[in-house]
């Protein structure tokens, strides 16, 4: 999308879901995006341990400090946040891209829905859209 600008890192997807046994969906999703993006290579891209490691560190997962760390740690301009939640037996992810500098969204992606019981499936479908 216009206004994205590299690098890019992949931040951490907040669990919604209220179950705790979900919350690697986050972590799989960051490496998943990340693999997907390098192999694109279309834009410089934040490798998935440094982008994980700052992002952690940072306050909650698409907060204000959050991307602040990102900036400071890595300099990635474009970040990849969002959360996901669980309705019944679907899993609901969204996502958006965020400029470090200035905390505007650049882009929302539309929302992914998928079995809860295959949730990478919604992890491609992210992958595929970012």
């Amino acid at each position: 999308p216009s206004g994205v600008r590299g690098p890019v890192a992949m931040g951490m997807l907040r669990n919604e879901t209220g179950d705790s046994s979900l919350a690697v969906i986050g972590r799989f999703a960051g490496d998943w995006v990340t693999d997907g993006l390098q192999r694109l290579g279309a834009v410089a891209v934040v490798p998935w341990g440094d982008a994980m490691l700052a992002a952690t560190g940072g306050g909650p997962a698409g907060g204000r400090a959050m991307l602040q760390g990102l900036w400071d740690d890595t300099r990635a301009a474009t970040v990849v946040t969002g959360a996901y939640y669980r309705v019944r037996d679907s899993l609901h992810l969204q996502a958006q891209l965020t400029d470090t500098r200035t905390g505007r969204m650049v882009s929302a992606l539309a929302p992914i829905v998928a079995s809860a019981d295959r949730p990478e499936d919604a992890v491609n479908q992210l992958r595929d859209r970012v």
